[in-house]
Formats: structure tokens, sequence, C-alpha cells
């Protein structure tokens, strides 16, 4: 629909919004190629304005598909390395020493790594590192560096 005659079933709309000389943008408002012509005035036609959108939804399509590739590459690498911190947490148990240097150590990698590929969650997943390792010790920070391993190993693929 074009926000500025109020036409419907539009083929294509484009989003105009106006910039500032420091590059702050106002909101954005969705034009019909004719109307965004008119508005934009002397110099563009309907194909300037359609093949303009174009490019623009282009370049978004390209940096969203970068985004997910490195979110994908990123969750991977946290998954490797919770995998290692998984062998390291089997190696401290079979040894039982110094359990509780380890687990205040390695909480703030975990909550990190988590981060990556699940920043909302990273707080709660050191919560849960904290209190699995206080109910449950090293076996059930195991279990916790298990659960969390299997998101960010579903989150690289």
């Amino acid at each position: 629909m074009c926000e500025c005659c109020g036409r419907t079933g539009l083929k294509r709309t484009v989003a105009l919004a106006l910039v500032d000389v420091d590059g702050f943008e106002g909101e954005a408002m969705h034009y019909g190629t004719g109307c965004a012509t008119t508005t934009l005035g002397w110099g563009w036609t309907n194909y300037k304005v359609a093949e303009a959108a174009k490019a623009a939804q282009r370049k978004a399509d390209e940096a969203a598909a970068h985004i997910a590739a490195r979110r994908q590459l990123e969750s991977k690498k946290a998954a490797e390395w919770l995998e290692l911190l998984r062998n390291t947490v089997v190696k401290r148990m079979a040894r039982a020493t110094n359990a509780d240097q380890f687990a205040a150590a390695w909480e703030e990698n975990f909550r990190h790594r988590v981060a990556i590929f699940r920043p909302t969650e990273a707080d709660d997943a050191a919560e849960e590192w904290r209190t699995a390792y206080a109910t449950g010790g090293l076996a059930a920070v195991l279990e916790t560096v298990e659960t969390w391993h299997a998101f960010a190993a579903a989150a690289s693929n």
C-alpha cells in the first residue's frame, strides 16, 4: 500500500526516509513508485526509482546473507570450543583436583561462548553452570556443557 496516496495492490513499494546531514534517518514511509517519483522530484523516473529499490534490496539481501554466514561460522567455533570444554571437564573429573577453582575460572568463558550463538541467554547459561556445580559438581556441569554444545552445533548447521 502506498502511504502517500493510499493505493493498494501495487507491484512494488519503496521505503523513503528523510536523512539529515549527520546520517540520522527519520521514519521510513512506503510509497508506490509513481508517488516516490513525484516526491523525489526532477530527474527521477518510475524506472530509476524501481532500479534504485532493486539495488537497495540486493544490498540488503547480501548483507543479511553475510551476517547469517558469519553467525553460522561463529556458532561452529563456539560448538568446537564447547566440545573442548566438555573434554576438559571430563579430564578434571578424572583427576578430582581443584574442582572449585576450575568451575569458577571457566564459568565466565562458558558464558562468553554461549553469548556468541544465544546472546540473550548467556547470563542464564552462566547461572545454570553455577547451579549445576553447586548441586551436582562437575558431573552436573558436564551435562550443562553438553546441552549447550548441542544448541551451538544445531545453530552452526
